[in-house]
């Protein structure tokens, strides 16, 4: 019979475990890091919230952990690291711009009074002309119109190309490096912003527009100007000063939030929420294209300084024209005239 100590000898050392899981490696999930940084209607102090919830985490140390990061190693960094983290978290994906419309650049060509009093002397010509001479009365008017359309045609045309040529150059502004901390002796390389993953130890200075929504770790005089959406649709740029949130969570704004400057000081913050799941979403904000320089208005006010004067002139000479008119109409014809007067021509 086998005794009781050669079966222990027989059994293996290590018993066969579990697989390990992703669960066991990260303990937040993406919905927990979005309601992190998201706003909620429900509660009147969002900011209070989003502590309480940080709180609950363990701060900011308690994020880190549970994030498999550190403040001064950052993450592993190797392909397989990245590639799990890129599958639980998503990718930094680069957002969709929202190309400006040719609808809109005919809009705003044709707010141009201008082309308002042009079009209407051309159609009253046209009126004018058609009720005198007939069909060929309404050429002048209607080539007038004709010209008038074609010009608000190719200035839309070019105003929307330069709106779209705008926007391909801002998306290439935001093809830039950030310093991270990654690896195992904390070495810090410079990574494209689209390849961050969550986890990520960033290092931001003052000029540095946020890549994704981050959590502050350590910071020094730091200051944060957001975008706020307002009804919707109008929004506004708010500067906010942030710094790290104390041991128990309930001190200081340590969220800064995907698309927000930094306009003054400096920090290390950890990437939490990435391309669809951060504040930022995929869709970019319609870039205002449409807000002038002050050179632009300068230009402006003063071509609508002469088209002013343009007006009053062209009224002056209508109404002189019409005096003229009035008056070669109301004359009667000489004593034996041969020729019937303009009163008889224009109304025989």
């Amino acid at each position: 019979m086998t005794s009781d100590a050669d079966r222990a000898v027989r059994q293996p050392l290590l018993a066969p475990e579990r697989p390990v899981t992703v669960s066991h490696i990260y303990k937040l999930s993406t919905r927990q890091l979005s309601s992190l940084f998201g706003p909620d209607p429900s509660h009147d102090d969002n900011l209070q919230r989003q502590l309480d919830e940080l709180k609950d985490h363990g701060s900011t140390k308690g994020v880190l952990k549970k994030l498999a990061s550190e403040a001064t190693t950052g993450i592993v960094g190797d392909e397989k690291d990245l590639r799990r983290r890129k599958a639980v978290f998503g990718v930094n994906t680069k957002p969709v711009a929202q190309g400006p419309r040719l609808l809109d650049s005919i809009k705003q060509t044709c707010q141009d009074r201008l082309w308002w009093v042009v079009g209407g002397s051309a159609i009253l010509s046209a009126i004018c002309g058609g009720c005198v001479h007939g069909l060929g009365g309404l050429v002048e008017g209607a080539s007038i119109v004709a010209a008038v359309v074609l010009i608000i045609a190719i200035s839309s045309l070019a105003d929307w190309y330069k709106d779209r040529r705008f926007v391909e150059l801002q998306a290439l502004i935001q093809e830039e490096s950030v310093p991270v901390i990654r690896g195992k002796f904390g070495a810090t390389q410079s990574v494209s912003v689209w390849d961050l993953v969550v986890g990520d130890v960033v290092l931001l200075e003052t000029g540095a527009r946020l890549p994704a929504d981050c959590l502050v770790i350590e910071s020094a005089d730091l200051e944060a100007e957001e975008t706020h959406v307002v009804d919707g649709d109008e929004s506004t740029k708010v500067r906010v000063s942030k710094s790290a949130a104390g041991a128990d969570g309930s001190a200081g704004d340590p969220f800064l939030l995907a698309d927000s400057l930094l306009t003054r000081g400096q920090c290390t913050a950890v990437v939490c929420c990435v391309g669809s799941t951060s504040t930022r979403g995929d869709s970019q904000r319609k870039l205002d294209t449409d807000t002038d320089t002050r050179l632009q208005t300068k230009l402006k006010n003063l071509a609508g300084r002469f088209t002013v004067y343009g007006l009053w002139a062209a009224l002056a000479v209508f109404v002189a024209l019409a005096i003229a008119l009035v008056v070669a109409l109301s004359g009667k014809s000489q004593p034996g005239a041969q020729a019937p007067g303009l009163a008889g021509t224009l109304f025989s």
